[in-house]
């Protein structure tokens, strides 16, 4: 079982594309309970900002091998391959002279791009290179930019990784294997497909009769719950790399399962169960980062779908890349990657994208997710999280709300949708995020969406990589809807209806509590496949709450002797007043108080005081202020002198007296002295 821990910070509290994977593993026997719950911990979060460290923790069956490593930061190699280059020729100038241009430049062709007027070639010097440049007929020269998925399992250091069975006990985990599940008749309704109301039995429309093409690792042509068509090589597959597209990761399989995974007894279903998938393969594999893909293999993977979309039954309507990488200066609109994108959209193929796992940046700085022509997607969870898994160790975080349903994934890379460009939408990439507090700093783990894996297997895994795969399922839903009409979709019209017709439009994403969070200005929604269909309206939205904190003022001061007054007012659209609901805390003692009104002494400092709200619908409302405590004036009593006979008679009475101080800087009360009596030195009660 391999699991990753990644430390965040946070203040509030706090996949390139690809997920982090944890396989659905047997009981690991013997291990102790501290062992198996480090594993669960992917972010770890306290009161300050981001760390970009990660730790890998591993898990044998009989102890724990501390194995910590840090894997290096996004892009995680190369941004390009060196000496491969994808040239274009002018307009007019015959497909038929690439090759002389080509050779004349002492270079080597390798792929042709036809739909594009391209072709990819080997340069072997700069002399070279510089011939193609300055050739009359050569438009221009692009690099060869570089795609990442992650090796042993893991992406990016940023994505979510380590799982848990949903509803079983992390030491009870058990494997989804496809003959058990068979045996049991135990089909999963995911979270993310029953989140946005693509469970069965919600829809009549199944995706039947519309061709989806998955442009990732491959797919497992054998796993049962798929059901795919024997392949044909090249006919109804293509691998850029050539050969089979028998999945050579399990990355393009887990996608492809929450497209279409089949609804029977097994495994688990997808969005659109009766879509026919198409395997397109633009990876190959790699000995230092397991798999690689590159501009190269992506547009000889999309040029094929441009020719054979019309001619596979039946034709492929839809796209999935759940992949992409930073933008760069090559990134223009007549680099060849964006204009067989374009032909593609512009043929009536809807291009569905990831929009990134790196949340310090935007979809802009994205590709191919800044493409007008794709519809990029933000995870989002699909469930509300829980905050502490036991009493013991891994206790709840002091004075933090549990990360709730549709909160935006604290991964996911978001951009607000301007002029064409954005997130079009937000789906699940995740089922929950979970918190726990371990030793005093507090942890979030990101649970991931069940789907399936090579081997008829299954495993859970979270990133945009499974939110876009969500979308891709409903648009083929729309699309079995209109081909019954007799009537076509076109990719601009799916974009503006699945935007029209989202779940808690202007409420969702709800902010990400982790630190480092920015809004994009932009609440786009959740994706809601019965209203995208036509088949229902929208769910009317739950408005967030209002709050105000009456009491302290904001920058006010007071003696840390003194109690302040603390209370707020909260009022829902539809509750009504929900200022009992009001859990205060402050940044330095975690929660202080509750309801709409308390007094407390707070320590010196300067604290946040945070007045935090959840309605019905699960908005957040989080007001705080700030407030300074200095510490008061303490009186510090001392005796400093003592007055007493040297002898006395026995019996007698004796006059003792003394002289006390204040040595403080406060105000003293009255005070008592008492007097001790012995005769050997030591006290006595008296």
């Amino acid at each position: 079982m391999h699991r990753t821990i990644m430390m965040i910070t946070k203040k509030k509290y706090s996949e390139v594309f690809c997920p982090r994977f944890r396989w659905i593993a047997s009981r690991v026997a013997g291990t102790s309970n501290f062992a198996r719950a480090l594993g669960r911990a992917i972010g770890r979060v306290e009161k300050a900002s981001i760390h970009p460290a990660v730790f890998f923790v591993f898990l044998y069956a009989s102890n724990l091998a501390g194995q910590i490593t840090t894997p290096p930061a996004a892009p995680r190699g190369p941004t390009e391959i060196p000496g491969i280059y994808i040239v274009t020729l002018r307009q007019g100038v015959p497909a038929s002279e690439k090759s002389a241009i080509v050779r004349g430049a002492g270079a080597n062709a390798r792929l042709d791009f036809e739909k594009t007027n391209a072709l990819s070639v080997e340069v072997p010097n700069a002399a070279a290179l510089a011939r193609l440049r300055n050739d009359p007929r050569v438009q221009s020269v692009f690099a060869n930019h570089l795609y990442y998925l992650p090796a042993n399992g893991t992406a990016d250091p940023r994505a979510a990784a380590a799982q848990r069975a949903a509803s079983q006990s992390d030491d009870a985990i058990t494997p989804h294997d496809t003959t058990i599940a068979a045996a049991a008749g135990t089909q999963v309704v995911p979270d993310g497909v029953t989140r946005i109301g693509a469970a069965p039995g919600m829809l009549t429309w199944t995706g039947a009769g519309v061709g989806v093409a998955v442009v990732d690792t491959g797919l497992d042509f054998s796993h049962p719950d798929l059901g795919l068509n024997p392949e044909v090589v090249g006919v109804n597959s293509f691998n850029a790399l050539g050969g089979s597209c028998q999945d050579i990761h399990g990355h393009g399989t887990h996608v492809a399962g929450i497209i279409a995974a089949r609804n029977n007894p097994i495994d688990v279903v997808g969005v659109a169960p009766d879509a026919t998938l198409y395997c397109v393969n633009v990876f190959q594999p790699d000995p230092f980062y397991e798999v690689i893909a590159t501009d190269e293999s992506l547009i000889a993977g999309l040029e094929w779908i441009a020719a054979h979309a019309n001619l596979v039954t039946p034709p492929i309507r839809v796209v999935n890349m759940s992949l992409g990488r930073p933008s760069t200066p090559d990134d223009i609109p007549a680099n060849p990657l964006h204009v067989i994108v374009k032909a593609l959209h512009d043929s009536g193929i809807a291009v569905v994208v990831s929009a990134g796992n790196d949340a310090t940046v935007e979809v802009s700085d994205m590709v191919p997710a800044n493409y007008t022509e794709v519809m990029a997607v933000g995870s989002t969870s699909a469930l509300t999280g829980v905050n502490g898994y036991d009493t013991d160790l891994f206790i709840p975080c002091t004075g933090e709300q549990s990360v709730l349903a549709d909160s935006a994934s604290y991964f996911s890379t978001d951009g607000a949708f301007i002029g064409g460009s954005g997130v079009t939408v937000s789906a699940p990439g995740e089922t929950q995020e979970d918190i726990f507090d371990l030793f005093g700093s507090c942890f979030v783990e990101s649970i991931g969406i069940l789907s399936t894996w090579p081997g008829g297997q299954t495993l859970e895994a979270s990133g945009t990589s499974m939110s876009a795969p969500h979308l891709t399922g409903v648009v083929a839903l729309m699309w079995q809807k209109e081909l019954s009409h007799g009537l076509s979709l076109a990719p601009e019209s799916a974009r503006t209806r699945i935007r029209a017709n989202v779940d808690r439009s202007s409420v969702a994403p709800l902010d990400s509590g982790v630190d480092g969070y920015t809004f994009d200005g932009d609440r786009e929604g959740i994706l809601w496949a019965p209203s995208a269909v036509g088949d229902a309206t929208p769910p009317p939205p739950n408005l967030p709450p209002s709050v105000t904190i009456s009491s302290p003022a904001d920058g006010s001061t007071f003696s840390s002797a003194t109690l302040i007054a603390f209370a707020g007012v909260a009022t829902d659209p539809e509750q009504g007043a929900i200022s009992g609901s009001l859990i205060w805390t402050s940044d330095r003692q975690g929660q202080i108080g509750a309801g709409a009104s308390f007094s407390r002494a707070l320590n010196a400092g300067t604290h946040t005081i945070t007045a935090t709200v959840t309605d019905s619908g699960g908005n957040v409302v989080r007001p705080w202020v700030t407030i300074t405590v200095v510490a008061s004036p303490q009186p510090d009593m001392a005796v400093t002198a003592v007055s007493a006979p040297a002898t006395a008679a026995a019996g007698s009475a004796i006059t003792v007296t003394d002289t006390t101080k204040n040595l403080g800087s406060g105000d003293a009360d009255a005070s008592i002295t008492r007097f001790y009596l012995s005769t050997n030195s030591t006290f006595d009660a008296g």
